[in-house]
């Protein structure tokens, strides 16, 4: 009985470790440039929506890398977004996958940003502009509280849900009435994910 083959990776594929689909890194760019550049509602958002595109929807990182990869991207001084494109790419293949990231993510942003300051400037003086300006903002508010639950909601069905549930309202306690920065948060989280490390029987499925 002849042995199975195995089909050979696309051209520009890169084989993520674990049980992921592999990538072509002209897919990710392109996947990039959509997600970064077509959603509204600021960087939570948009690392919401990358969540769902990259773990949910196409397999190409899992949620422990994708963790990983906000984790860096949050702790890192400057634009997130930039940084989580950069961890994301890097994970794929690298220096290369890591330019290509934040270039897919930077450039049409640029072109897009100057274009609209440009309308701004001419629309400004409109009521109706202003009044489409408010329901903007309120619908991006929406969109982020959804993508903020579109990214917890993996942790929430592990055995220890307990664990990463006080840890957010702890959070929350911490930014909104101590009034701490983020960066100060994400310090202290990391201090007792080192000193109260999870068993590997924790990460399962309630």
């Amino acid at each position: 009985m002849e042995a199975s083959r195995q089909e050979p990776l696309p051209p520009e594929s890169v084989p993520v470790s674990g049980e992921t689909a592999p990538v072509r890194l002209r897919d990710f760019a392109t996947l990039t440039a959509r997600v970064v550049n077509g959603t509204f509602g600021g960087g939570s958002t948009i690392l919401g929506v990358f969540q769902r595109e990259l773990v949910e929807r196409k397999a190409w990182l899992s949620a422990e890398q994708y963790g990983l990869c906000f984790a860096v991207a949050r702790i890192t001084p400057g634009t997130s977004i930039l940084a989580f494109c950069a961890a994301v790419g890097w994970s794929f293949d690298r220096w290369r996958g890591a330019l290509l990231g934040m270039a897919a993510a930077a450039l049409p942003c640029a072109a897009i940003a100057v274009g609209m300051l440009l309308a701004y400037e001419e629309l400004k003086g409109l009521a109706w502009f202003a009044t489409a300006l408010r329901g903007a903002m309120a619908a991006a508010i929406g969109v982020m509280l959804a993508a903020g639950w579109s990214i917890m909601q993996p942790y929430c069905k592990m055995r220890n849900w307990p664990r990463h549930v006080a840890l957010l309202l702890t959070s929350l306690a911490l930014m909104l009435v101590a009034g701490l920065s983020p960066l100060s948060i994400l310090g202290m989280a990391a201090l007792v994910g080192f000193l109260l490390p999870e068993s590997s029987g924790d990460r399962g499925e309630a």
